[in-house]
């Protein structure tokens, strides 16, 4: 179209541009819906973070506040080390009233050696066997007297007097021997004498002597050296 004074042109392509503009609002309008869907989905994270911490809290100060149960814990958090200290309890006295009542027995049957009473109540039997009698009938004993062995030497002075050892420490076992002989004393004569006998040990949780043999076992040990009384030579048979 002409004019007289100027000229107007018109857009060969008026459908084009329209695309453009409507493909530019279209990616503005993505970008806007996918920053939306991001921020939103980082609050619903960022509230599920904060609400799971929440609910773990609550958890804890619930924990931390209930007191139901309180006994049960304590006991369990205090029966193996109080049932443990009663074991060595019950074990120790066990083993202490054994040692006693082994030596009140060679302590008895010692008076008669030492005064020659032994000797006068011979009766023909083997003198361990009748010397065994005597500790275990008299009292009281915390050990199994089929198990005691008797060893007694006899020497001319207390220097000299050397008992015999019971206790293999390398077998952890009876000496080979030990409890096979007996010197019957006679007058003013030194006799060491010693007596042994294994015991059982309740929960093998001590080793009261340092002697401990298989089976759970707890050898103990009683020594005596005296000087008999100056009567005349005897029998012990």
């Amino acid at each position: 179209m002409r004019g007289g004074s100027g000229t107007s042109r018109r857009d060969p392509h008026p459908g084009r541009r329209g695309r453009v503009a409507a493909s530019w609002r279209i990616a503005a309008s993505w970008r806007v819906a996918a920053s939306w869907r991001v921020a939103a989905s980082w609050r619903v994270a960022a509230s599920w973070r904060v609400a799971a911490c929440w609910r773990v809290a609550a958890c804890w100060r619930g924990l931390a506040g209930d007191r139901r149960g309180a006994t049960a814990v304590e006991f369990a958090l205090l029966a193996v080390p109080f049932l443990g200290l009663l074991c060595v309890i019950v074990e120790a006295t066990f083993l202490l009233l054994s040692q006693q009542t082994l030596d009140g027995a060679v302590d008895r049957a010692v008076r008669g050696l030492r005064t020659g009473a032994f000797q006068d109540a011979a009766d023909g039997t083997e003198p361990t066997e009748r010397m065994r009698r005597l500790m275990c009938r008299n009292g009281a004993v915390f050990f199994r007297c089929d198990d005691l062995r008797l060893d007694v030497r006899r020497s001319a002075g207390f220097a000299a007097a050397q008992p015999a050892e019971p206790y293999d420490t390398t077998k952890k076992d009876w000496v080979v021997g030990f409890g096979t002989r007996f010197d019957c004393p006679s007058g003013g004569d030194v006799i060491a004498l010693r007596a042994a006998v294994p015991v059982m040990r309740p929960f093998s949780t001590l080793d009261f002597s340092g002697q401990t043999m298989a089976g759970g076992r707890q050898l103990l040990t009683t020594t005596m050296i005296f000087r008999a009384e100056p009567y005349a030579g005897k029998s012990c048979t």
